[in-house]
């Protein structure tokens, strides 16, 4: 859910220049702490795929508003990078999220609107969709990925950002030495081993700025 990282990502965008959106996809659904972190981070609740669809509803959001113009940057986190990936999928397909009724918008403009993808240790196994067959018109993307990461397969990452790479997609990799899950948040469910380390996260910020400046996004 949105945690204090989703605020320190928020805040390095506003500092460039650019307006935010954060997306709350558990408080419209009534999921407590506890299924959050429990359920949705295990995965028994909530899918990225399913998620997917909120992101198609903020993308449409965005471009309704007449104060902001511009292209869009997608940031998610563990489950979110694996909802942005998800997103990419669909919209490419054209096949709709579980959790939309419809399509807000036809999905390749939608999918036309997103400049870059920035995903800091998505989940990128078996229920993970995004495949280089569900990823035509994918922007350039960048994987922020934990040496040690003890909740997903940071292996399994390399190996999906690879085969895209492979095909022919704008794909940069970059794995942090020693960090685990979640290194960017200070805000852990109460009995969560993971650690916060704010140079792993310093040291993910240059990463990522770099990457947007070098796609000219910055």
């Amino acid at each position: 859910g949105v945690r204090d990282n989703m605020d320190y990502w928020a805040d390095m965008f506003v500092s460039t220049g650019r307006a935010v959106l954060i997306v709350d996809s558990h408080t419209p659904r009534g999921l407590d702490e506890l299924e959050s972190w429990r359920l949705v981070c295990a995965g028994q609740a909530l899918s990225g795929a399913e998620r997917s669809g909120d992101v198609a509803v903020a993308l449409k959001t965005l471009h309704d508003r007449d104060d902001l113009t511009g292209d869009v940057i997608l940031l998610g986190a563990s489950h979110g990078g694996w909802t942005a990936m998800e997103f990419v999928a669909h919209a490419a397909t054209g096949e709709r999220p579980a959790g939309l009724s419809h399509w807000p918008e036809a999905p390749d403009a939608l999918l036309d609107r997103v400049s870059a993808l920035v995903l800091l240790y998505p989940y990128c196994g078996v229920l993970n969709s995004a495949e280089p067959t569900r990823w035509e018109g994918a922007p350039p993307a960048l994987f922020v990925l934990a040496e040690y990461d003890s909740i997903v397969s940071t292996p399994d990452c390399i190996a999906r950002a690879e085969s895209f790479r492979a095909d022919g997609s704008e794909v940069e990799i970059a794995v942090l030495p020693g960090a685990d899950h979640g290194f960017d948040q200070q805000e852990k469910s109460l009995f969560s081993t993971l650690v916060f380390d704010a140079e792993h996260r310093d040291r993910a910020r240059t990463i990522v700025l770099e990457f947007l400046t070098s796609n000219g996004l910055l």
